[in-house]
């Protein structure tokens, strides 16, 4: 059966659709046919009262550019990576902030958030797969009171599992630009007791530009190893989509197949006459773009060191 398909607000026509199955009509569609051989230049079939109409078309429409991160790896090439304490090679000596924080305490967190991110992204595939094998998905709610008060429905309960991994992901990435700053310029921080940068999103801005904390973290692919898969970009603006972007909640009940997938919406400062970024990347390249990320941060910061003391 063919069906035509118009926007959901406005009415205006978007395409048709073919359905082999007899399941009913697909939401926001007819199976009249729009008089597209009758449109003049400009005009466009609007379903109105059961029919189609024609009429000028000034409708307005977002722009949307598609984001897919890849690792720069094949994806059969995922394993674990392990940053712990007893590696001696992978964390410098950072300085401690007298009175404030054992920089100690802060690469044990980061070892450990690099495990949490490894476990949580298990346990997504694993959630993946079994929403994948179902025929029916969960209902979301229920008339009986309190029946699902503690039981999300299972494709939302796979996004929001996706956002904790990705809030983990951004705050390792915002504590190595910290000990970055703590490692190059202590001094500074003695004298002003402040971080020149405290986040990723900081230091990819204006005011890193030129900076060796920049030079560091993001890699000038000449002294220090460079981020080629623009992952630190990316994981900022998609973390930002969760945070700010009232759009990002459209993504919430898709589900990606056949392998899992983070995905949002993001448009700066809400403006949506912008270019909206729709991210949609692969689970597995995101997460190996994250151990990549971190291991060559760590080995920069090393570099560092080394050429000072050279």
């Amino acid at each position: 059966m063919l069906y035509y398909q118009y926007e959901a607000y406005y009415k205006f026509y978007t395409g048709q659709l073919e359905k082999a199955d007899d399941s009913g009509i697909p939401a926001n569609a007819t199976t009249r046919r729009p008089p597209l051989e009758r449109c003049d230049s400009g005009q466009i079939p609007v379903f109105r009262d059961g029919d189609w109409v024609i009429v000028e078309d000034h409708f307005w429409r977002p722009t949307f550019v598609e984001i897919n991160y890849d690792a720069g790896r094949p994806l059969s090439s995922y394993e674990t990576v392990d940053i712990g304490l007893l590696r001696r090679d992978r964390f410098p000596q950072y300085p401690v902030l007298p009175m404030i924080c054992n920089s100690l305490l802060a690469t044990v967190t980061i070892s450990q958030k690099v495990k949490f991110v490894q476990k949580k992204f298990a346990y997504l595939t694993n959630l993946h797969s079994q929403i994948a094998s179902m025929a029916i998905f969960e209902a979301i709610d229920s008339p009986r009171e309190h029946e699902l008060d503690v039981k999300p429905n299972i494709v939302y309960e796979y996004a929001f599992e996706v956002q904790s991994l990705v809030l983990n992901i951004r705050q390792c990435l915002d504590y190595l630009v910290q000990l970055t700053c703590v490692l190059v310029d202590f001094p500074n921080y003695e004298k002003t007791r402040r971080l020149r940068f405290d986040s990723i999103g900081s230091l990819l801005g204006k005011k890193g530009t030129g900076t060796i904390e920049r030079s560091i973290v993001e890699g000038d692919g000449k002294d220090f190893g460079r981020d080629h898969t623009r992952f630190l970009e990316i994981a900022n603006e998609l973390f930002n989509s969760f945070k700010h972007c009232l759009m990002s909640v459209e993504t919430h009940s898709s589900f990606g197949v056949p392998y899992p997938t983070v995905t949002s919406y993001f448009a700066l400062n809400n403006d949506y006459n912008s270019v909206i970024h729709y991210h949609n990347h692969n689970l597995y390249h995101f997460v190996m773009g994250f151990q990549d990320c971190v291991l060559r941060v760590l080995d920069n910061q090393r570099r560092w060191l080394s050429r000072r003391a050279t």
